[in-house]
């Protein structure tokens, strides 16, 4: 699956510039700044916050993908074969590029509608 590793490295491919906003907007909120929240939050694009949830689904993942790969024993003290830990991990990787699929297609959509 070497395949995997062509793919862009930069994380915060097209959501960087909303990040801001969205955080800024939480904290916001969180703190009980109605007023000023209330401002702000027209500015927020739901559709990208739920890319950046995606994108945090997506770093969820790829911390199990490592558990597996540096897991010796099952959780019953047997040991993982090398075909069930690829097995695993090829499941984990399935549900990543299925989670990327999903923000890139929110990603387009946001962006027709910018147009």
């Amino acid at each position: 699956m070497t395949w995997l590793y062509w793919f862009p490295r930069n994380k915060n491919y097209k959501t960087k510039e909303y990040k801001t906003i969205i955080n800024t907007v939480d904290y916001l909120l969180k703190t009980g700044n109605i007023e000023r929240y209330l401002e702000l939050a027209p500015e927020v694009n739901f559709d990208i916050k739920a890319v950046i949830e995606v994108e945090n689904g997506m770093k969820q993942v790829s911390k199990d993908i490592k558990v597996i790969y540096n897991a010796k024993m099952k959780d019953d003290g047997t040991l993982f074969t090398p075909e069930e830990k690829r097995g695993l991990i090829d499941d984990l990787y399935k549900i990543r590029i299925g989670l990327a699929q999903q923000g890139l297609q929110i990603i387009k959509n946001v962006e027709q509608d910018k147009k």
